[in-house]
């Protein structure tokens, strides 16, 4: 392949699939950054959500926490996100690596690949020239043999 940048180039398929990472990462980072962001500036939205969730209780009225079970439940799901941020650019960076890793191990691999063929052929034809001669000195042994 060629090495120029156009269309259908080795550094052209390289840019598209980091483009197509790069943007896909983004958007999930910004959805990322709205979840936290409503989790942190949304306080009765995700009350009235949990509420519904969870359903009222037998009286009709909406069931409201206490400010302790509340500022858990939030605190929970604030360091939930934080996480899901953390691991998405840990797998970002992993994602990468082992993208870089593949195209600089693929050509070995080919190759090992290739070796194992050939390993196998020789493997194969030396066992059918080999095996005649195993009979026959089998044969021999036994023929000369004092107990037959």
């Amino acid at each position: 392949m060629a090495k120029d940048g156009g269309d259908g180039s080795e550094l052209s398929l390289k840019r598209q699939i980091v483009a197509q990472t790069t943007g896909e990462y983004c958007n999930y980072r910004h959805y990322l950054y709205y979840v936290d962001q409503s989790l942190k500036h949304r306080l009765g939205e995700v009350i009235s959500l949990e509420d519904q969730k969870n359903g009222a209780n037998p009286a009709g009225s909406p069931r409201f926490p206490t400010s302790d079970i509340l500022a858990k439940g939030l605190a929970d799901m604030a360091a939930r996100a934080d996480s899901e941020i953390a691991r998405t650019k840990g797998v970002y960076s992993a994602a990468f690596d082992a993208y870089v890793d593949f195209e600089r191990n693929y050509a070995s691999h080919v190759l090992l690949i290739m070796i194992e063929d050939r390993y196998m052929v020789v493997r194969d034809y030396l066992r059918e020239a080999m095996n005649p001669i195993g009979q026959v000195i089998y044969m021999a042994s036994n023929a000369t043999s004092t107990g037959k």
